[in-house]
């Protein structure tokens, strides 16, 4: 099945955010990772029609964690985080 953007939700409640700090972090949405733990960037490749979801949890600025989504969903805001 498609992704809906207005009726679909990314659940990120379980994943912990920042991995350096005990408990479970929440996570922020950036335009790019600027070496903070529980970052998350979504962009959108109009070559592939694909929408990355990139997650770095670790503060060293590399994705930890990578979900491709088929299509355009760079407004998608749906998102249920966990955490702080």
């Amino acid at each position: 099945t498609d992704l809906n953007d207005t009726s679909d939700k990314i659940d990120f409640r379980q994943i912990d955010g920042d991995v350096n700090t005990a408990g479970v972090q929440g996570f922020t949405i950036v335009d790019s990772f600027s070496g903070h733990a529980g970052e998350l960037v979504l962009s959108y490749d109009a070559g592939t029609d694909i929408t990355s979801l990139t997650v770095d949890v670790n503060g060293d600025g590399q994705a930890d964690m990578l979900v491709r989504l088929n299509g355009e969903h760079e407004s998608f805001d749906r998102f249920l985080f966990g955490g702080g």
